[in-house]
């Protein structure tokens, strides 16, 4: 990568409370090997450890931690190959998030409830 390259960081992603420091940086580095208006990505961890000053444990950790937030959609090409890292657009990442959002509040409103209708089974036993 450039020196004088630089990567556009999603609105999304500065605000996320769930994204650990590193899954950020290392987003940012994928954006950097992006080429262009692409939207896949496929830089070794050995080089993307090396941009970022860290190992290869931390690395596979951030991936997985994008994968997981839904950032990232990685596709395992080979043992002998690199990773194929696809940037899953925002808009999607803000969908997924509404929905694991509005499942959150559900489960928790339907836990009230259960909550609720024990303490009246006890109230009236």
């Amino acid at each position: 990568m450039k020196a004088e390259a630089f990567a556009q960081v999603p609105n999304l992603m500065t605000g996320d409370v769930n994204l650990t420091d590193a899954e950020y940086r290392v987003y940012a580095i994928l954006l950097g090997h992006d080429y262009g208006k692409k939207t896949v990505s496929w830089p070794s961890q050995v080089t993307i450890a090396a941009i970022w000053g860290k190992g290869t444990a931390a690395v596979g950790n951030a991936v997985r931690g994008l994968e997981d937030k839904g950032y990232v959609r990685i596709v395992r090409v080979s043992r002998n190959s690199t990773n194929r890292y696809y940037l899953v657009p925002q808009t999607q990442v803000e969908t997924a998030a509404a929905l694991a959002n509005l499942t959150d509040r559900i489960q928790s409103r339907d836990l009230v409830k259960r909550a609720l209708a024990v303490e009246a089974a006890k109230a009236s036993a």
